[in-house]
């Protein structure tokens, strides 16, 4: 189509059939209007409340004159169409369509829209379409500024100007506010809210119940196509968010859709404007899909189920009635015109199209280039077609929408397929020939179907697999797929058992079009009836025999095992029947394909049936169980293990005894008759134990106790996370407690010291009250506020309800209880629960896991085991993150119902006791009122405990039966597991192990600190309780025990044994200058433990990088690159080149290179023959000549070339010159398509190969490449070789015949791709010739080792391992960075260390993101060459990033390795050093200004006098490479000799005396100074001298060398000895007298000792 007139708008339409049939026909369009002009009243108002109004004037059209002419055009009486819409800036809403007015000049009524956003400057678009008669519109834009008021948006329905609306029935813009309402909902751009209405909310769901109920209370005052489209938009925004929508939403739009679809005939009526009505009808489908969409996904109900029924029933009934719908969807469509599909995110897709009788038959019916169904070409011989004047096709792809039932039975997507003629749903059934119909299936279902390997089922004859057959509808699919794809197999069929060559059922052969046998139990009714079949009750044995020589192939075959069955949907039954569908030949993994005889909704069935083990062979595979012993190793070694494990485990049970046993204080005496139960719960942080004497004093409304010790006669520590309980005994009662004291003397030793508390229970024996005191404080001299006392008031109701103290408290329960796996190290206090037991059901967890992972475990399909890493460390997650996600699921009944057995069971015996009774003592309750405890002597004081309720318990013999229950797990699933193992053989078993492990680790790591934290949120949130703090049953009894017995105390008031400390509480006289020196000492300590940790963790930081680093450069990429040059490069002889031939390196002209690509390139690229002229076989063709690198794609010769007449030739020598070809440019550059030979052509010939055609970067995968001359583009003019040496040698004398190069060439590329197999390695190969307009050629050989398969061999897990250690330490270390740069601000930059860790926390966050683009480009090329294998693939972009990859990492290493020093900053040497570069910079800087005037001055003079002659100085660039090269006395003085005898000599003496003599010197005089200034300056001394004296006598403590350090000693001591404390030693170790003399000699050495003035302030 060609437009042949400027001045008229017109067009010429050519249309050629076969060589000499040609019409043409000439289209004219008229213009659209033009010349005028719209402007609004205001450009700024109040969003939904100014009143807005556009006028427009000026408009001109040409009406039917084929020409403009404003002067008549202004004369015209016709009018124009205004359609107004809004946008607002930044939003992602599609613009709405509110108003349309008639006329010439207009006015339009006035509106209100929504504000703007405020990050958009509050601006809106009001769009204007300006339509003639003939629908040509010229587009207006008005732009307002609308900011918010400050009030809620949902507040506006209660306003004057919404009431105003509905009084004036104004449904426009009532429509208006509630769609800028329901867009500023979705946005979450609400107001300010000013005056906050209690009663408003932003929960969604609510507020988009309030919009649609004032839309049903107005729906009757619609009455435009307009307001009827926009009402359409707004119910569509409401509706996109299918799980927002309630019951009462859903209600509400039926009903609205109900009133306004009878009304649509009426609006429309006198309507020609088809693209409005083709929209209002897909917006109104889509609303209904979306709609039942929603049905479907809510089909749970608990309250009003028959209402909500009743709803989805309405709501089917009003879509199936939707002709009307689909008629406006295809108003003004023509045959063969096809709708744009309709799609309700991934649930629904939805398809209308045009059809004549003609083309219904045979037609193929899409939804997005995707096939769904095919009609019979002879659908015409039982339904007249013809009588219909409009039939249209409507095919609707998802989810199932009619069934109100769940579609338990159907695992495919669904299809539906109806026929509409004039508005009538024809009845499509009885056809002979079947429709084809298509369901996708989902990828979740896909992903179950796995390869099961044949090469371990080896008979004598036979390959081998048992299929299991389901019932007579159902087909099973057995999919082969060989690694010899173009062989072919005999297949022998029995169900009586293994099948022979003699012995079978059934027979053929497959191979190599067709790979799938479809398998029935109706072939095989002989005799044993059908009954026989049903329920999968048939196994079915397959033989396979290649009919191959295997000598020269492999005969390796996996199998694909799936069972299919087609379903339609029975209106009349409302269920899924399979009579009258069958099972089409076209299903594979990603669909089915059914055939049926009628038109309805369609759904498949896919199963994937479980492992088998056929155990008739499978106990012969042991013979060789050494060659697969990986399974049963493990198995045995979990056993093993497990035993030995249960050794510890069963000394930590009795440990526990004793731990959690309930223990009177020690200093509790005999006349202590009133009891309490003291529980201290110790903090789970890092080092929160102590062994620190704690004391405590205990207060009440009556009375106080004296200080207590938390000791008893066990003399137990309170370590991390431990739970001790204790009596304690007082001589009255203390009434309701109200607060406690506690405190520690900081005795304890090494990391013991402090003390991290978090509650304390106290219980109260005597009436059961129990009393918690919340701490969550460290007690330390180091850390919080530096105090080790704690003052704590009892705890509220509302303080034991918050969130954060019930979340904490909770989690730390189940962790030590509810998570399995760390239970056993941290048992619970008080559980029944062993660990013994808890052992035992990890044991049996492991093993059904395992279990459950065989039965359904095959392989990744079409993984290549030689590389099963090849793409990164998560290859195997999509397959065998659903088989552990489905294993888990099978096991977790088993292991509910050991662990209840194990935990509700019953202990063996009960323990019956006679309490004692105590005298009466009366206390007050909470509320003051008195309360009589023990009345009299007689009565029992505990009696309102022990007749509190019992827990439920089962009898005791249900822990034989758990026991029972661990033993046959455990071992039927280990032996089942070891089956199969010999099923699958060696390889696959270890392919295996990876996803039991995985499913082991998702089980510790995943599953069950998300159950932990899931039930203490919940507890937290909803039933905030707060009984977990009372004490068990068996806790009471041993304290009724201890008080039966008299154990609670035995120490008599009068005796001298009477506890010193227990006195009463006074405020204690505080040391503070001790105290002081303690608190200096930890703090000195802490920091100790600080730095060392640093080093330890920086270290495995830096060891890990440095190992990564190494991983990533093989060391065998040099003997790579060194072999390539020696084949294609070096112009030199060597046994495994082409002797005598030149290289790449000894090419000077055009014909040096056709002789170098037909002596050197060609017979090394192909090799023909092994070295005693043998040809070579079929499988080495793709072999170098040196036998050891394979091809990887074809060669290419890529060339760039100039465009002619480039640059200007002297006028006096135009005549003799006739033509001038510039240097290579992005202005001068080729990129036109010629004929061959470089031919002007007229023609846009693209033939695939064909040098002459131009072809872009971005088309062949290219990037560009820096030469010598100049920067080349990464397209150009390709030639590709062949796969054969022949072909390739035709290609190369068509290029020389036809002058492919010639003086318009300025490059040419050789591109070829090696792989070495021998040591995992690719080389991309990119020899690169330049031709310069100056004459003579450049040659330059960029070969790059790169290493795509990083996961591969031994060290593969290894590797994976550091790759997440090292993303977790940069995690680690971002989010350090960030908090302290939240801290400090812009002062972060101002510290050099803290750049120093920016930039190594830059380069690590790098170095992850160019790996996963690195990874993302070797996809996406290895992708293309999977699929192109046949063609050249570009690699460069894989070097690219390789390079980029490397380098980043080079900086990491550079920036950690750095970082070091900062670890060894209490070394006064490196104080020094990094005081020196600080103070250098600003005289460095000023002498670099020097420096580089001078150097300037002397790179210009000698490009200028010797550029012409000598390489090293051609070019300014490569004349400071070789000044700098002379800064390190590399200086090459024979060249400028040459050049001239006297300047030469004398410009590098001038040289070397300037710059080396002088400027050097002085560079090294302003550091020396510097030095010695920051030598003597006080304030760049180590940040703590002291610290590291601290450190050598921490290490003799550590060594025994020392006694421990005396932080009591006075300052004037400190003084006298110096800064270095020097510490009276006994004896001595060996250990130390050896360190000893290491340190006194580097103490006696000779040290700088400054001036007294030099030190002056």
């Amino acid at each position: 189509m060609t437009k042949y007139t400027e001045d008229i708008c017109a067009y010429r339409l050519r249309l050629s059939a076969g060589r000499n049939s040609i019409t043409e026909r000439s289209i004219t369009i008229n213009y659209p209007p033009y010349n005028g002009n719209c402007i609004s009243n205001i450009f700024a108002g109040v969003g939904f409340s100014s009143g807005f109004s556009i006028s427009c004037s000026g408009w001109l059209d040409e009406d039917d004159r084929p020409q403009r002419n404003p002067k008549i055009d202004s004369n015209g009486n016709s009018l124009l169409t205004y359609k107004l819409l809004y946008h607002v800036l930044g939003s992602y809403s599609e613009p709405h369509i509110f108003c349309t007015v008639i006329g010439g000049n207009i006015s339009t009524p006035q509106f209100t829209l929504r504000p703007g956003r405020p990050e958009h400057g509050y601006l809106i678009n009001v769009l204007i379409y300006i339509e003639d008669k003939y629908q040509s519109h010229q587009d207006f834009v008005v732009q307002l500024k609308i900011v918010p008021d400050k009030k809620d948006i949902l507040g506006l329905y209660v306003d004057n100007e919404y009431q105003d609306f509905e009084a004036k029935k104004d449904m426009t813009a009532i429509l208006l506010m509630n769609m800028g309402i329901t867009e500023m909902i979705h946005e979450e751009v609400t107001p300010v809210i000013v005056e906050k209405d209690p009663n408003s909310t932003r929960d969604i769901p609510n507020a988009k119940e309030q919009i649609i109920q004032q839309i049903s209370n107005h729906i009757h005052l619609v009455q435009t196509p307009e307001q009827i489209e926009l009402l359409t938009d707004l119910l569509l925004h409401i509706s996109d968010e299918l799980g927002s929508l309630t019951y009462h939403t859903q209600k509400m739009l039926e009903k609205i859709y109900s009133n306004i679809i009878p009304k649509l005939d009426q609006i429309f009526n006198n309507s020609k404007d088809t693209a409005q009505i083709n929209t209002v009808g897909k917006g109104i489908t889509k609303g209904y899909l979306q709609l039942l969409t929603a049905q479907k996904l809510h089909t749970s109900c608990f309250t009003d189920c028959n209402q909500q029924k009743y709803l989805s029933e309405k709501i089917l009934a009003g879509y199936k009635d939707r002709y009307k719908l689909i008629s406006m969807i295809q108003s003004g469509s023509v045959p063969g015109e096809v709708s744009p599909a309709i799609h309700i995110g991934d649930y629904i897709n939805y398809i209308v199209s045009r059809h004549d009788a003609n083309t219904i038959p045979g037609a193929r019916l899409f939804i997005d280039d995707k096939h769904l169904a095919t009609i019979p070409s002879s659908v015409n011989n039982y339904i007249d077609l013809s009588q219909y004047s409009n039939l249209d096709i409507e095919v609707v792809e998802g989810v199932h929408l009619f069934s109100t039932k769940n579609d338990e039975q159907i695992t495919s997507r669904t299809t539906s397929l109806v026929i509409y003629g004039d508005g009538q749903v024809l009845d499509v059934f009885g056809l002979l020939e079947p429709v084809t119909v298509k369901l996708i299936l989902d990828p979740k279902v896909r992903d179950t179907v796995t390869l099961t390997e044949l090469s371990t089922n080896n008979t004598e004859s036979l390959k081998y697999i048992k299929v299991q057959l389901g019932e007579p509808e159902m087909v099973t699919n057995v999919e082969f797929i060989p690694s010899y794809e173009f062989g072919l197999f005999d297949y022998y069929i029995s169900i009586d058992g293994q099948p022979t060559e003699t012995n079978h059922e059934l027979k053929g052969t497959i191979g190599p079009k067709s790979w799938i046998l479809r398998l029935n139990v109706n072939m095989f009714d002989n005799g044993f009836g059908i009954d026989t079949y049903k329920y999968g009750g048939v196994i079915a044995y397959i033989g396979i025999k290649p009919r191959f020589n295997t000598s020269q192939h492999s005969s390796d075959i996996d199998v694909r095992i799936y069972s299919v069955g087609c379903y339609y949907w029975n209106i009349k039954h409302n269920i899924w029947s399979k009579k009258g569908v069958q099972h089409s030949d076209g299903t594979n993994v990603d669909s089915v394909e059914c055939l049926t005889n009628h038109l309805t909704d369609f759904g498949a069935s896919f199963f994937v049936p479980p492992n088998t083990i056929n155990f008739s062979t499978v106990f012969d595979k042991f013979k060789d169980i050494g060659d697969n012993a990986a399974v049963l190793s493990v198995v045995i070694t979990l056993i093993v293990l497990y035993f030995i494990i249960v050794l510890v485990v069963r000394r930590a049970d009795r440990k526990d005894l004793m731990k959690w046993s309930v223990e009177p204080l020690s200093d509790n005496i005999d006349t202590d008759i009133y009891h309490y139960q003291v529980t201290v719960y110790t903090g789970i942080r890092r080092n929160a134990g102590t062994n620190s004497n704690i004391f405590i004093v205990l207060a009440g409304f009556d009375d106080e106790s004296e200080i207590r010790a938390l000791k008893d006669v066990k003399n137990r520590e309170f370590s991390t996370g431990s739970v001790s309980s204790y009596l304690m005994s007082v001589p009255r009662s203390l009434g309701d407690l109200t607060y406690l004291r506690i405190w520690h003397d900081s005795t304890g030793k090494s990391k013991m010291v402090d003390w991290f508390l978090n509650l304390v229970v106290v219980k109260d024996i005597q009436n059961g009250a129990s009393y918690v005191f919340l701490c969550d404080r460290w007690l330390s001299l180091t850390k919080d506020d530096g105090k080790t006392e704690r003052f704590l008031p009892v705890a509220s109701k509302e303080d034991l309800q918050n969130f954060a103290h019930l979340f904490f408290f909770k989690s730390r329960k189940d962790i030590t209880d509810g998570h399995l796996w760390f239970s056993v190290v941290a048992r619970p206090t008080r559980s029944p629960f062993t660990r013994v037991q808890r052992l035992s059901c990890c044991l049996s967890l492991l093993f059904t896991t395992m279990i459950a992972n065989a039965m359904w475990y095959q392989t990744t399909d079409g993984l290549d085991y030689s590389q099963n890493a090849s793409v990164g460390p998560f290859t195997f997650s999509a397959q065998e993150l659903l088989i552990s996600l489905f294993g888990s699921f099978i096991v977790v009944p088993v292991n509910i119902l050991i662990v209840t057995l194990f935990r509700k069971s019953a202990p063996a015996k009960e323990k019956e006791v006679s309490l004692k009774i105590h005298p009466k003592v009366t206390v007050k309750d909470t509320l003051g009122k008195e309360d009589t405890i023990i009345s009299n002597a007689n009565d029992n004081p505990f009696e309102s405990l022990t007749n509190t309720k019992k827990r439920f318990q089962l009898p005791h013999w249900c822990v034989y039966v758990a026991w029972f229950l661990v033993l046959l797990s455990v071992f039927v699933s280990g032996s089942f597991t070891v089956l199969y193992s010999q099923e699958w053989g060696a390889e696959r078993s270890g392919m295996w192990l990876s996803a039991f492990f995985l499913s082991f680790l998702e089980s510790i790591i995943i599953v069950q600190p998300l159950k932990v934290i899931t039930v203490a949120i919940v507890v937290a949130v909803i039933f905030r309780s707060t009984s977990e703090y009372e004490d068990d049953k068996e806790s009471e009894l041993e304290v009724y025990d201890i008080v039966k017995t008299g154990k609670q105390g035995t120490i008599g008031p009068e005796t001298p044994a009477y506890p010193t400390h227990r006195k009463p509480y006074t405020d204690r006289n505080v040391d503070v200058e001790n105290l002081e020196k303690v608190r200096e000492y930890r703090k000195k300590q802490s920091r100790l433990f600080g730095v060392f940790q640093e080093i330890i963790v920086y270290s495995f930081y830096v060891i890990t990088i440095a190992i990564l680093c190494y991983e990533s450069k093989d060391t065998t990429g040099y003997g790579e690159v060194n072999g390539i040059r020696d084949l294609f490069i070096e112009d030199l002889d060597a046994p495994n080149v082409i002797k005598g031939h030149r290289g790449l390196e000894g090419i000077s002209s055009y014909e040096n290179f056709w002789e170098w690509c037909d002596e050197r390139l060609l017979p090394n690229l192909y090799r023909r023959n092994y070295y005693n002229k043998d040809e070579v076989s079929p499988n080495q063709k793709l072999l170098l000549s040196d036998g050891i690198h394979f091809r990887v794609g074809l060669p290419q010769l890529r060339q760039a070339r100039v465009k002619t007449d480039t640059c200007d030739v002297n006028a006096h020598l135009i005549r003799t010159v006739s033509d001038c070809l510039d240097d290579y440019e992005l202005s001068t550059y080729d990129d036109v398509n010629y004929e061959v030979g470089w031919k002007d052509t007229f023609k846009n010939t693209t033939l695939d190969k064909k040098p002459w055609q131009y072809k872009g970067t971005l088309e062949v995968n290219g990037f560009p490449i820096a030469g010598d001359r100049a920067t080349y583009g990464g397209g150009g003019y390709t030639a590709v070789l062949e796969d054969n040496l022949a072909e390739s040698e035709d290609i190369i004398l068509y290029l020389k015949s036809q002058r492919w190069l010639d003086r318009q060439t300025r490059a040419v590329f050789v591109e070829v791709n090696l792989y070495n197999p021998s040591v995992n390695m690719f080389t991309v190969v990119n020899m690169m010739l330049e031709f310069p307009p100056t004459g003579s050629v450049s040659t330059k050989a960029f070969i790059t080792p790169i290493r795509l398969y990083r996961y591969v061999g031994p060290s593969a897990i290894f590797i994976i391992l550091l790759d997440l250690v090292f993303v977790a330490f940069t995690l680690f270390y971002l989010i350090q960075q960030c908090k302290l740069m939240k801290k400090i601000g812009m002062t972060y930059f101002q510290e050099f260390w803290n750049c120093i860790e920016f930039m190594n926390t830059i380069s690590a966050i790098l170095c992850c993101a160019f790996y996963g683009v690195h990874y993302l480009f070797t996809e996406m090329t290895l992708s293309d060459f999977y699929d192109n294998a046949a063609q050249f693939v570009n690699f460069q972009r894989i070097v690219l990033w390789d390079e980029i990859f490397c380098f980043t990492q080079a900086f990491l290493l550079f920036f950690s390795m750095l970082k070091l020093l900062r670890l060894v900053r209490f070394n006064s040497k490196v104080t020094q050093l990094a005081g020196t570069l600080r103070r250098s910079v600003w005289p460095v800087f000023n002498f670099c200004i020097v420096f580089t005037i001078i150097f300037v001055a002397f790179a210009i003079s000698g490009y200028i006098v010797f550029g012409s002659q000598n390489a090293e100085y051609s070019t300014p660039l490569t004349t400071m490479q070789t000044l700098f090269s002379m800064l390190l006395m590399k200086v090459n003085i024979d060249p400028l000799i040459a050049t001239d005898q006297f300047i030469g000599p004398l410009y590098v003496f001038i040289y070397i005396l300037m710059v080396v003599f002088i400027l050097i010197n002085m560079f090294m005089s302003i550091l020396n100074d510097t030095f010695t200034a920051v030598r003597c300056d006080k304030a760049c001394l180590p940040d703590d001298p002291a610290m590291v004296n601290f450190m050598i006598n921490e290490f003799k403590r550590l060594i025994g060398a020392s006694d421990t350090y005396d932080y009591n000693r006075s300052k004037e001591n400190q003084k006298k000895t110096g800064s270095r404390e020097e510490l009276k030693l006994g004896e001595t170790t060996p250990t130390y007298q050896f360190l000893t003399s290491v340190y006194t000699h580097f103490k006696s050495e000779k040290t700088y000792k400054p001036k007294s003035e030099d030190l002056s302030i």
